[in-house]
């Protein structure tokens, strides 16, 4: 093969990796955000052909309630989400299609919550809303720890400042001796009706 024909060969195949490893990076960051037949369309696509179907309201909101997971400490890469098929209300299409989201969540310190959403029949309003009770839920379980870390701090507290037996005992006898003091410093008065 000629040399011109090889470099011919190498950038085209440079450039069809170029495309996939964009269109990779879309399809990670929004996952559910894509048509169906889109998600398996052929790789050497260019980019620019391949049309995202969004509904920009679900996407704001995934996108706020992303920045607020990511606030506490909950990123995208300690979250593992599942799509699974519903069950109950909604019909045929809630039987046929995996719009139930279950949600994994496995933090560094050995944590592991699992939170199953389908209230909704559309796959992105159930990625929303479990993203939200997850973030419920790890404030609240934070909240109630520190609550717990408060209280018994504050019972400590307590159980330092009281005072023991021996403690209560020399404040009475203090208090005698400082209130005999005091009512020896009063002047007597001896009044006519007191002399018998």
């Amino acid at each position: 093969m000629p040399p011109s024909r090889t470099l011919l060969l190498l950038l085209l195949n440079f450039l069809i990796c170029v495309s996939t490893i964009q269109w990779e990076e879309k399809l990670v960051k929004y996952p559910s955000f894509i048509c169906a037949e889109q998600k398996f369309a052929p790789w050497n696509k260019p980019t620019s052909r391949l049309r995202l179907h969004v509904n920009k309201s679900y996407q704001n909101k995934f996108e706020l309630i992303s920045k607020k997971l990511e606030g506490i400490g909950v990123f995208p890469k300690d979250i593992e989400e599942t799509f699974i098929k519903g069950t109950g209300k909604g019909g045929q299409k809630v039987n046929k299609t995996n719009n139930c989201v279950m949600i994994r969540y496995a933090s560094g310190e050995g944590e592991k919550i699992i939170i199953k959403c389908h209230k909704h029949r559309c796959l992105q309003k159930n990625r929303i809303y479990a993203r939200e009770l997850l973030y419920d839920k790890i404030t609240s379980v934070r909240d109630n720890l520190e609550d717990a870390i408060t209280h018994e701090i504050e019972k400590e507290k307590r159980r330092v400042l009281k005072p023991t037996d021996r403690e209560k005992r020399e404040s009475i006898n203090y208090k005698k001796r400082r209130s005999e003091v005091k009512s020896n410093r009063q002047k007597n008065f001896r009044y006519e009706d007191d002399i018998g």
